[in-house]
């Protein structure tokens, strides 16, 4: 893809599907910036195995789907990331618990 992706972007493509989606999970990635690039109104994503790790994962192959959908990266992390985690500790507060359950529904 990045050894390509100059003369890709010169097209305006009707869809971009991914198979292996699920390469683009890092959203600082140089395969992931690419793949954002492109201009189509149609994105794809095919994948066994979408998130394996964290919620950052799934926020990049939501953005690439749906860019801009989930808003940025900080405040998807403050806003989601942040509360599901905290709310999943054995330790967790009642309120963290709630929390978690509001912001995972």
């Amino acid at each position: 893809m990045r050894l390509l992706q100059e003369d890709l972007q010169k097209y305006n493509w009707h869809y971009i599907i991914l198979d292996e989606g699920h390469k683009i999970r890092n959203p600082n990635a140089a395969v992931t910036l690419a793949c954002k690039q492109f201009r189509t109104p149609h994105r794809i994503i095919l994948s066994g195995s979408p998130m394996q790790n964290n919620l950052r994962e799934l926020w990049s192959l939501f953005d690439f789907v749906f860019p801009g959908k989930l808003g940025t990266l900080p405040v998807f992390m403050e806003q989601f990331s942040v509360p599901i985690t905290m709310g999943g500790y054995a330790n967790a507060s009642p309120v963290q618990v709630w929390t978690l359950l509001l912001c995972s529904w």
